[in-house]
């Protein structure tokens, strides 16, 4: 309760940062001048960008079974809408947690190693994105110790990964004694597995380029999506510095915050634009909410309609053609 407080108060100060200085007349004259098909445009990279992510995710999944691309993507668009209404990213769980519907016998604690997986990949992404903006770039002093804190973060995280591979099952019950007498420490001991299970597949992976290609190439299509909304608002700085705005905005939505980022998404993009780059007050906070437009409505309309469909139950084709009820 206390972190879902405080993310909330995060939230409404991020939202004061970006707001307390609107003038309303002038941000609704940059609205009205908003080029919206580029707007369209850049909305539906990120719907096609969670299609990647799903080819990859299938990929990560290979070692447990042959999974379809449309269950992926219906489980990350789910993913995705619970991030959009529930606070500290509790959308992954409810992404796990729809695939298991679909694939019963894939334990939910497997499904969310796999995931945690697929956030360690996005950091390797920011990290070459970072690389790429310092080589053509000459960036704020902020930016270039990001770099190293992604690094510091990152090292923590491949070390954690590294532990985990490293364990075998029933550690805990080798280990602790107690393990053994108390029937939910039992169900924890399973949990555990299950991760670990999830988390030594990627010792089994043969298409490791291929996921490092989709990860980049991941990142690159964040990076268009934000250059279309910036063009689309007439704001007048390059595709490289537009890199940076990406980057900003990417790594505070990690703060635990209120559904969906709001505030601390709006706050880091109207402070970039306007302190950084010296972009006027109403063109930053027009940019701030049609990007957040631009990654927030599709996945809530998207992902809300999927999970209302899984929650009713309807039934999910899989590869062998059967069909079950979710």
């Amino acid at each position: 309760m206390k972190k879902k407080l405080f993310g909330f108060i995060i939230s409404f100060f991020g939202l004061y940062l970006a707001f307390n200085k609107l003038n309303f007349n002038n941000l609704k004259d940059v609205l009205l001048s908003v080029d919206w098909l580029l707007i369209i445009f850049a909305a539906s990279i990120m719907i096609l960008s969670v299609l990647i992510r799903s080819i990859r995710w299938q990929i990560l999944l290979k070692p447990f079974d042959s999974f379809q691309i449309y269950n992926l993507f219906s489980s990350t668009m789910i993913g995705y809408f619970g991030n959009s209404v529930l606070p500290l990213k509790l959308g992954e769980f409810l992404r796990a947690n729809a695939l298991n519907k679909i694939y019963p016998s894939m334990p939910v604690s497997t499904i969310f190693a796999t995931i945690t997986i697929e956030r360690l990949l996005d950091l390797i992404g920011a990290f070459f994105l970072i690389i790429v903006l310092m080589s053509t770039n000459d960036v704020p002093n902020w930016f270039s110790n990001s770099f190293f804190i992604l690094v510091l973060f990152m090292f923590f995280i491949i070390l954690f990964v590294i532990i985990l591979v490293q364990l075998k099952k029933n550690f805990l019950i080798q280990n602790f004694t107690f393990f053994k007498t108390y029937s939910f420490l039992k169900k924890i001991n399973v949990i555990v597995n299950n991760f670990i299970d999830g988390i030594t597949s990627i010792k089994r992976l043969h298409q490791r380029t291929t996921i490092l290609f989709y990860t980049i190439m991941l990142w690159f299509m964040y990076w268009i999506s934000v250059w279309l909304c910036i063009v689309a608002t007439n704001i007048n700085i390059s595709f490289f510095q537009a890199g940076i705005v990406l980057f900003a905005t990417g790594m505070v939505i990690a703060i635990p915050s209120a559904p969906g980022y709001i505030g601390t998404f709006h706050a880091t993009a109207v402070l970039i634009l306007s302190d950084y780059f010296l972009i006027s007050i109403s063109k930053a906070q027009a940019f701030a909410i049609l990007n957040h437009f631009v990654g927030f409505i599709p996945m809530v309309i998207i992902g809300g309609t999927l999970f209302i469909k899984s929650s009713f139950g309807l039934s999910v084709k899989r590869k062998n053609g059967s069909t079950i009820k979710q």
